[in-house]
């Protein structure tokens, strides 16, 4: 404790420019040093004692800590959208199995059942496939085509009971920016196997 006490005094000290002698000198024979900048004062101040190292230490940890805070949230808001777009596509598959003399556009009727599951995102950003096999080795496809243009009337008489499919749809997906940095877009891809009733 005594020696952080005399730290603390030679701290003191330099930041008013004085120079402190030994105790058992007499006070009269201290002497006034040429002042220091303040450059040299908090030069000196950092080298004693745990204040300065403290911040240090966060001045160096911070931007990391801040790097993983905001990374770990833009790869759990693509987590979130990613399950989103599944359940999404999982709705789409059932309104095709379900369409089978009931609608003339099996494709048209995916794309909204998409788009009214997901309202808020840009409905410019999807790409939908959708391939049907007639037979095990043999299969129709239509696609990847925006929803404007995703349209397959002629798909209608195509739907046969217990016939397989595969609906597939893309998102282009803008990543949340992460510490300044913009990550750009990624895809989001999902697919759901189709069984025709």
């Amino acid at each position: 404790m005594k020696m952080l006490g005399d730290m603390y005094e030679k701290v003191l000290a330099l930041t008013r420019g004085l120079n402190r002698a030994e105790p058992s000198v007499a006070a009269s024979t201290r002497t006034r040093v040429k002042g220091r900048s303040i450059g040299g004062r908090l030069r000196a101040c950092l080298h004693f004692g745990e204040k300065g190292s403290a911040l240090v230490e966060m001045a160096v940890t911070l931007p990391v800590f801040l790097l993983l805070v905001t990374g770990t949230f833009s790869i759990t808001m693509a987590l979130f959208a990613y399950e989103q777009l599944g359940q999404a596509v999982f709705e789409a598959s059932q309104t095709i199995q379900d369409s089978r003399g009931y609608t003339s556009d099996p494709c048209a009727a995916a794309a909204t059942s998409v788009t009214e599951a997901l309202p808020t995102w840009s409905q410019g950003n999807f790409l939908y496939t959708l391939q049907l096999y007639q037979t095990p080795s043999t299969s129709v496809s239509y696609g990847p085509y925006a929803q404007s243009s995703f349209n397959c009337p002629s798909f209608a008489n195509d739907l046969t009971q217990y016939q397989q499919g595969i609906l597939t749809v893309s998102y282009q997906y803008t990543w949340v920016p992460s510490y300044m940095l913009n990550l750009g877009t990624g895809k989001l891809t999902q697919a759901r196997a189709v069984m025709i009733e």
